[in-house]
């Protein structure tokens, strides 16, 4: 979960509980006056745990001048439906702070990171609303736009995604993976997101081979090390890369043996392995549990 990094003072807390005061109250008030079907659209009571950054404290303050103001709740027409009127501002201001930060990742594919790919660029296409909608469509395009709106929700999910790519490294690289987990550990989780986002050489896909794991392990030790001097302000210059990139081949070797990463590989791909004609150094042992149907 994410850790709020918005540091309060004494005139922050004061602005927020008379926003929270008025903006709550009127959540309650307009229960008792709007119809079931209008009282679904009114937003979720105000709560400090939900305010992740000051950017979030900002949002929340133009969030609440859309809703307490007297006669927000005049109906206007939106998409074909009748909504109250804070509901299609506070919509529409959403869509847009999504859609500018949509237009920022955009800008930073390119062709020479790799990260041009169609399923990228896709996922960072603006949201549009088009045509008349059912109150449904609206209310679950609001749910969905209000979770997108807070720094709390995206470092929530840059922490999974972290915690997923780590896992990945394990699973693929082995014992080479201890030296470059390090690295990745000690960064923010919004930072591993961003050079995964914005570099397709970071990413790691399966591997079947123990020279694959050796090259791959390299190449991203490399990469991450410059990334981390990058975000931590440090000058690197190529005798630091070239020590460290000595200090990383010392401890593979220290940590795992090649046969080792081939044993490990071949408990994942003995078939395919043996098709290539690769050693296997407990090919008996596959050729009995082969006869017996086993793999």
């Amino acid at each position: 979960m994410a850790t709020s990094k918005m540091r309060w003072s004494k005139a922050d807390d004061a602005e927020f509980a008379k926003l929270r005061k008025n903006y709550n109250a009127k959540i309650t008030r307009l229960k008792s006056t709007l119809s079931p079907e209008m009282q679904k659209l009114l937003p979720d009571p105000l709560k400090k745990s939900n305010i992740y950054s000051r950017a979030d404290f900002n949002r929340v303050k133009r969030m609440g001048s859309m809703f307490t103001p007297r006669g927000s709740e005049t109906k206007v027409k939106f998409h074909g439906q009748e909504v109250p009127l804070f509901f299609k501002k506070q919509t529409q201001y959403i869509q847009k702070v999504e859609n500018a930060r949509r237009a920022y990742k955009r800008r930073q594919l390119t062709p020479e990171r790799g990260t041009t790919s169609l399923k990228r660029e896709a996922a960072f296409m603006p949201m549009k609303l088009k045509g008349e909608r059912s109150l449904v469509d609206l209310m679950k395009n609001k749910e969905r736009l209000d979770r997108m709106l807070t720094d709390k929700d995206r470092i929530d999910k840059a922490e999974k995604y972290k915690e997923n790519y780590i896992k990945a490294l394990k699973e693929q690289l082995g014992e080479l993976a201890g030296p470059i987990v390090d690295i990745v550990e000690g960064l923010p989780a919004e930072e591993v997101v961003k050079a995964l986002e914005e570099d397709y050489e970071f990413t790691i896909g399966f591997i079947y081979e123990y020279i694959e794991a050796l090259t791959k392990g390299g190449a991203l030790f490399s990469r991450w090390f410059r990334k981390a001097s990058e975000i931590n302000g440090y000058e690197m210059d190529q005798e630091m890369l070239d020590y460290m990139m000595g200090t990383y081949e010392g401890s593979v070797s220290d940590t795992l043996t090649e046969k080792e990463l081939l044993d490990q590989t071949i408990k994942s791909h003995p078939e395919r392995l043996a098709q290539e004609g690769k050693p296997l150094p407990n090919r008996v042992a596959y050729e009995k549990r082969k006869k017996k149907g086993v793999k």
